[in-house]
């Protein structure tokens, strides 16, 4: 069952139950890291590792710019990757990211934003807001 989905401009996301993304298209854009690099573009869902300090996390919500991904956890925790020139990650770098990363408070402090209830990517940006709230980066 699909809960929710997402398009980039050359490749797809989606969360299958229960909170496992999944992600097919342009390879560079999958999560799976440079140790997938080779294996070419995927036509099927991939499964995508959402982890942090070795404990795997429910994705809750996704959503896609034109060239990355970012992803909500049911604990409200953000992961993103891919491209990253314009800062769009919200990692507090411009580095391009093939696996998902765990944005840190203050990068653009995710916690300022009480309970995330959506994100929103646009090309080159990211949201994340709340009932109250927007965050933008």
């Amino acid at each position: 069952r699909v809960t929710a989905i997402a398009c980039g401009s050359h490749f797809a996301c989606c969360i299958g139950d229960p909170g496992t993304v999944y992600a097919w298209g342009v390879e560079k854009y999958l999560g799976q890291g440079p140790a997938f690099e080779g294996h070419g573009n995927q036509a099927t869902p991939q499964a995508v590792n959402i982890s942090h300090g070795g404990r795997k996390r429910r994705a809750l919500f996704v959503d896609c710019g034109r060239s990355h991904v970012v992803v909500c956890t049911h604990s409200g925790e953000l992961f993103s990757w891919g491209d990253n020139m314009y800062g769009q990650l919200g990692l507090g770098h411009r580095s391009n990211t093939l696996t998902p990363t765990k944005l840190e408070t203050g990068n653009p402090n995710p916690s300022q934003v009480d309970r995330l209830v959506g994100i929103s990517c646009g090309a080159r940006h990211t949201l994340a807001f709340s009932t109250n709230r927007v965050v933008v980066w």
